[in-house]
């Protein structure tokens, strides 16, 4: 029987942190292989930090830029009052400034790549 990534990642999240042991994870795997869903691997994954991010009330933040920039992040970190340091990704393809993003969905878009392809893109 299927089930969609969705419904794996609950039952994951159901069982108490005490019993999540390698065991566990071993038997999980195994159903995932019976029932032909550990193609969904990735997507159970992801869907499992979702819903822990959202169980928990905590913010998944990463930036974008395109070089190391520090200020940019303790800036970005206390503008959003983050408890830890968002994630920092490098994309030279930004050109310039920084795009965040939080829980996988862009928040702010300062990036020079988008300023030059609205500026092109709107004449």
């Amino acid at each position: 029987m299927k089930y969609q990534p969705k419904i794996y990642a609950s039952a994951l999240l159901e069982i108490p942190e005490k019993l999540l042991t390698k065991e566990a994870f071993r038997n999980f795997l195994y159903i995932l292989r019976r029932n032909g869903d550990l193609i969904k691997l990735p997507r159970i994954v992801q869907e499992l930090k979702k819903q822990y991010r959202e169980k928990h009330d905590m913010k998944d933040v990463e930036i974008m830029l395109a070089r190391e920039n520090e200020k940019i992040v303790i800036h970005i970190q206390h503008a959003l009052k983050l408890k830890e340091k968002p994630s920092v990704v490098i994309k030279k393809e930004t050109l310039g400034g920084a795009v965040v993003m939080i829980n996988d969905e862009i928040l702010i878009d300062g990036s020079i790549q988008t300023r030059l392809q609205k500026l092109f893109h709107t004449s």
